[in-house]
């Protein structure tokens, strides 16, 4: 199989999976944070924002707070993430699925 071809059947199937995740665990209006939005949304239909890679894990906050997301979906590492978020596990932020691609993450303390 070309690699082409089984690059894109491994993102679908990645896809496919943070939008079953997100279909049992967030509200179908709540919008998440996420490292590739327009492809999460496209494939899951939620409302996705664009993770600001390159800035603290204090500006993600912020992004959720304005928006009111809870998670962050990860299916690929950005800048300082998945770093940022996994230092700070057990404190403001609880890794709440971590698959081959796929990692969502959820910001405590969150509406």
């Amino acid at each position: 199989m070309p690699a082409v071809l089984r690059d894109a059947r491994l993102n679908q199937e990645k896809f496919t999976r943070a939008a079953a995740w997100l279909s049992q665990n967030a509200r179908p209006d709540e919008p998440v944070i996420a490292s590739q939005a327009h492809s999460l949304n496209y494939a899951s239909g939620q409302p996705s924002l664009s993770l600001p890679a390159g800035q603290e894990l204090e500006s993600v906050r912020d992004l959720a707070h304005v928006y009111n997301a809870r998670f962050v979906v990860l299916t690929e590492s950005s800048g300082r993430y998945p770093d940022a978020l996994d230092e700070r596990l057990g404190l403001e932020v609880a890794l709440r699925l971590d698959e081959p691609g796929l990692r969502i993450y959820e910001l405590m303390d969150m509406p």
